[in-house]
Order: C-alpha cells, then sequence, then structure tokens
C-alpha cells in the first residue's frame, strides 16, 4: 500500500507547488514620450493573468512626479486568462522642472498568506518651456506729447532666462526718446521685470488704435508679442480773432461783437461754448453754442448788443469746451472798449453851427460885391 500512495501523495505535492499565481504586465505605453511644462499626455497598460490561480480581486496602482488622473484601480474576479486595458492621463504643471519623469504601475495580489507585486514603468521627458509673457503696458498715448510707457513681461516658463533681449518696435510718427531695448542678464522662473521708455507722438498723427511689436529673445528662445494701444488728442483752443463792428462804439446804437475760435490741439472739443460777460447796460444775447471743433477747426461766436450808456464797457469772453475723456477745459480774454456818445443827441448844436456858418457865407458875398 505505501508503494502505492507515495507516488499519488508526490504528484500531488508536485501539483501543489506548480500551480503558481502570476500576473503580467505588458504593453506599457505613452502618447507623448516628450512634453512641455503645462502639457498633458495619456498611459496605457495591459495586465494579464497568466498564472494558474484565479483571484477575488486585485489592485493596481499608479505613482508619479507628474499630476496623474488615477492612480489607483481595482478588478473583481480576474480568473486565469483574464485581461485588463488600463489608461490614464498625466500632465507636467506650468513649474514643473525640465527633466524625466517615471510613471510606475504596480500590481498587487495575494495567494493564501503570501503577497505579490509586479511593476512595469514609463519613461516621460519634460522639455523646458520659456513663456516670457507681457502682462501689462500702458494703453493709452496723447498725440503731441511725451507719455511714459510702460511695459511688464514675467517668466511664465520652467527655467531661467538668460541674455534676455526686448526690442520695442514702434509705427512712423512715435518716437521712443530713452531707448527702445533693454537688456537683462537673466529672468527667474515667475519673476516680472519693468521696462519704460517716453514715447513721442507726432502732431500730424490722428487718434486712433495702434499696435506696437514687442521682439523677445533670450538663449533657446524667441517670440513676439503684439501690443495694442489707443492714441488720442487733447484738443486746445484759442482766440484768433475779436473784432466790434461798428469798430467805434456809440451810444443808444447796436453793437456786434465777434470772437473767432481755434482749436490748435490735438483732439476733438465738444460742447463748445462761448460766454460774454460784459456791464448790464450792453443788452443782447451773451451766450453761443459753438457746437464741436476738430483739430485745426475755426468758428466764430456773434453777440449782438444793444449799448444804452455812454461808459466804459469792460468784461471778458469765457469759452468752455470738454475733451473725450469727459474733463471740461476753458479759455478766457478780457474784453474793453468806450462807448462814445451817439451823433443824434448833437444834432440841433450841429444845425446852429451849420446855420451861422451860412449866414456868414452871405454876408461875406454881400460885402464883396458892393466893393466891386
Amino acid at each position: 500500500m505505501k508503494r502505492v500512495f507515495l507516488p499519488i501523495l508526490l504528484i500531488l505535492s508536485l501539483s501543489v507547488v506548480f500551480a503558481a499565481p502570476k500576473i503580467i504586465i505588458s504593453n506599457v505605453a505613452v502618447s507623448d514620450s516628450s512634453i512641455h511644462a503645462g502639457d498633458s499626455g495619456s498611459v496605457s497598460f495591459i495586465i494579464q493573468n497568466t498564472g494558474d490561480l484565479s483571484f477575488n480581486s486585485i489592485g493596481v496602482t499608479l505613482t508619479s512626479q507628474l499630476v496623474l488622473a488615477d492612480t489607483h484601480f481595482s478588478f473583481d474576479d480576474f480568473n486565469v486568462g483574464d485581461t485588463r486595458f488600463i489608461t490614464t492621463t498625466y500632465k507636467a504643471l506650468n513649474n514643473t522642472p525640465s527633466g524625466s519623469y517615471s510613471i510606475s504601475l504596480t500590481v498587487n495580489y495575494d495567494s493564501g498568506d503570501t503577497h505579490y507585486g509586479n511593476s512595469a514603468g514609463a519613461i516621460v521627458t519634460v522639455i523646458p518651456v520659456n513663456y516670457l509673457v507681457v502682462d501689462g503696458f500702458t494703453s493709452s498715448l496723447v498725440i503731441d506729447d511725451i507719455t511714459k510707457f510702460y511695459i511688464n513681461v514675467t517668466n511664465q516658463g520652467s527655467d531661467t532666462l538668460d541674455n534676455v533681449l526686448l526690442n520695442l518696435v514702434l509705427p512712423d510718427g512715435f518716437i521712443p526718446t530713452t531707448g527702445s531695448q533693454f537688456y537683462f542678464n537673466e529672468i527667474r522662473v515667475g519673476e516680472t521685470v519693468t521696462v519704460s521708455t517716453d514715447i513721442y507722438i507726432e502732431k500730424n498723427i490722428k487718434p486712433d488704435a495702434f499696435q506696437f511689436s514687442l521682439e523677445k529673445s533670450a538663449k533657446d528662445f524667441s517670440g513676439t508679442d503684439m501690443l495694442n494701444v489707443v492714441v488720442r488728442g487733447v484738443p486746445e483752443l484759442a482766440f484768433s480773432g475779436i473784432s466790434l463792428d461798428p469798430q467805434i462804439p456809440l451810444s443808444g446804437t447796436a453793437q456786434t461783437i465777434s470772437v473767432q475760435v481755434e482749436n490748435v490741439g490735438s483732439g476733438k472739443a465738444y460742447n463748445v461754448v462761448a460766454q460774454l460777460f460784459l456791464n448790464e447796460s450792453a443788452i443782447g444775447r451773451k451766450v453761443e453754442y459753438l457746437g464741436s471743433l476738430d483739430r485745426e477747426d475755426l468758428s466764430s461766436a456773434i453777440f449782438d448788443l444793444q449799448l444804452n450808456s455812454e461808459a466804459s464797457m469792460s468784461g471778458n469772453i469765457i469759452v468752455s469746451y470738454i475733451d473725450d475723456l469727459g474733463v471740461t477745459r476753458q479759455i478766457n480774454q478780457d474784453i474793453n472798449f468806450d462807448v462814445l456818445p451817439a451823433q443824434g443827441n448833437n444834432t440841433i448844436l450841429y444845425v446852429v453851427i451849420g446855420g451861422v456858418l451860412l449866414i456868414g457865407y452871405v454876408i461875406y458875398r454881400v460885402i464883396a460885391k458892393k466893393k466891386r
């Protein structure tokens, strides 16, 4: 009997020994083996039960210094010959330093009191990203004036930038009076630098939207940003003439005062109003609305008055207007003139004088005739 059972026991023991668990990991693949900081990709694995034992459950763990969308998977009833496909995404943050990063997958399972594990992985290389970003600049400039123009530039990449050159390119008529190129030995990650220059805009430039170019270059990096700016003009009104009609004001008569106003500035003037402030004895229209005056426009305010007394007139003319920002501006001009007595008040005197002269002439003629 012993000779019969010994071979049987040996066969059974060998079958237990050779009934081994075995889960393999294969077909490891990444969509992008090289990415820039801020970019992402996908990674996939296949796990397969190639052993002789089935499992009620298995666990799969993923680890990496990159950001993974999933870090754990579990599967129930993982039988002999079963296959599972695993995929997830990975991402390098904007501030991830350049270098090589592993994505590891580990399968954990137990057989009796024994714990098993099997691992595999992939390598993803993060390439340096040189993001030199313009994150602020002066967006409004004034024609026929000097504007301090600022630009803020930030290194939002993953590595320090060396030998940085910024070159500001301007349209015709825009003059950088304090330079247009700026150099830095280095700009560290996250560092913001500010450059500035004084820009004069020639008076012949019309108010409009313009684009400046900022050319950026450094070691292993180059790029160009377009800066959208608004150029505005500032109106400036000036008196170009004041006239009286008639030129010799007389009391009790009509009087016209003409005021010429010219826009000698670089922008449009809105709601232009001329007001005359004069003695109360001057009666008439003393407010004139001139509307809007574009650059180089000329307009006249006409004040029709009645001068009711002999006096020395004094006062001023105020012209108020509004610029494109809603700011009220004004100019003023003093005005002074004398009002003389009207000729109609001396008519009798003139008649008497004329009569005396006439009588004198007649007497002169009679005497002269008798002498002959």
